[in-house]
């Protein structure tokens, strides 16, 4: 039905640009509709008008970012397009029913939404297969790039990082250091004070001189599955893992290094893309 594939379309749209100006008219020239027709499927087949969804995914985005503790509130208010910190609170309190400040205590029940598909129906992505391990040190070779908090905002940052790594071939180098340990591409994500510092490598036990080295010590991780292309799947995970999976399973989930694990092919953007996240928990 053509109406559901606008609203699908709508909502693919609204989650690429959740961190940018988001412009309903220019949607509505793709699909050849009026914006009037655009928002009446909107609300009849969500329940919410589209301004509502636009807020409330933005709000379940900017609780992830609060917990992950990486950015200052101004900071995550400018990135999903506050005009100021008051309006930011003034949203926040009036979604999630505590401050932004109160929204890191530990136990404080606070609101979500997870991204919608649609097909006839519209269905939150609130389940996503995980497991517990306990792995043995773990080291990298690979290859890091710093970050000021300020890039770090960027969230294709380090996907484009990979992209360009790969299109260099200085992946393929990395690759032939893999040990045969565990299989996969490891993009590392690690928190250091007033930057972040990403690395793209591999298990490798020999170091080489022309990449950096990593050792991850043994730690306690969720291994959440993720399905589709990895920006996107890596966001849904997290979504269900801090507002969701860390509230039920009685887990805590520890802010530091987050990991994903990919597929050699790097194939990140294929919609049958298989990969992890790897988050540390205690």
């Amino acid at each position: 039905m053509k109406h559901i594939q606008n609203v699908q379309r709508t909502i693919t749209y609204i989650e690429d640009h959740l961190i940018e100006y988001i412009d309903i008219n220019a949607l509505t020239k793709e699909l050849n509709i009026t914006y009037k027709t655009i928002t009446e499927q909107f609300t009849a087949v969500v329940g919410l008008d589209i301004e509502e969804y636009i807020n409330q995914r933005r709000l379940t985005e900017c609780l992830k970012d609060i917990k992950l503790g990486h950015l200052k509130m101004t900071e995550i208010a400018h990135k999903y397009q506050y005009a100021n910190i008051d309006q930011f609170t003034d949203h926040f309190k009036s979604f999630h029913h505590v401050s932004p400040i109160r929204s890191k205590q530990k136990g404080v029940k606070t609101n979500y939404l997870s991204p919608l598909s649609v097909s006839l129906d519209v269905r939150p992505l609130d389940h996503i297969h995980y497991e517990i391990i306990s792995p043995p040190p773990l080291n990298i070779t690979g290859v890091k790039i710093s970050v000021s908090k300020s890039e770090y905002l960027d969230v294709n940052l380090k996907y484009n990082f990979l992209l360009n790594i790969k299109k260099s071939g200085i992946l393929d180098d990395i690759l032939t250091l893999y040990d045969g340990h565990i299989e996969g591409i490891f993009i590392i994500t690690i928190p250091l004070g007033d930057y972040i510092e990403y690395m793209i490598g591999v298990s490798s036990k020999t170091p080489s001189n022309r990449f950096e080295y990593e050792t991850l010590y043994p730690h306690r991780y969720s291994v959440f599955e993720l399905v589709g292309p990895l920006k996107h799947a890596t966001q849904d995970a997290l979504d269900f893992a801090y507002q969701q999976w860390s509230i039920k399973s009685g887990f805590n989930i520890i802010d530091d290094i987050t990991i994903e694990r990919i597929t050699f092919d790097a194939t990140i953007d294929h919609p049958e893309h298989i990969a992890e996240l790897w988050l540390p928990i205690e």
